[in-house]
């Protein structure tokens, strides 16, 4: 990881042997990512300015992000996680919710059963 860095730079993405982008076509590299605008012409990413990443880096000491890992589609994740909330009296303004399984889940398939 350390070498892709180090050599692409800010033009590092994510392919697998040119696997990934045959399937799913062009994934944006890092630089198209942290540079690209919202709907009203803003950077919209923690990275784009000093106070941005000292709002998100703020949150990180006081513990305000907590990665989850869970089934989000079965019975138990959501509703653990709401109970715990409602318990607690929290707030939740925002709930990212990755789908990194799927990619995951595609490349090992491929890389397993590469005829399929």
């Amino acid at each position: 990881m350390y070498r892709c860095f180090r050599l692409q730079g800010f033009d590092v993405g994510f392919d697998v042997n040119g696997m990934f982008n045959r399937r799913f076509g062009r994934l944006p590299n890092l630089r198209e990512l942290v540079t690209k605008k919202d709907l009203n012409g803003k950077e919209g990413n923690f990275l784009a300015g000093a106070e941005e990443y000292d709002f998100v880096r703020g949150m990180q000491r006081r513990n305000l992000i907590i990665p989850v890992v869970g089934d989000f589609g079965g019975t138990k994740a959501l509703a653990a996680i709401g109970s715990y909330l409602k318990k607690n009296g929290y707030t939740v303004s925002v709930f990212y919710a990755s789908n990194v399984e799927i990619v995951l889940f595609d490349y090992a398939w491929s890389a397993l059963f590469p005829s399929s």
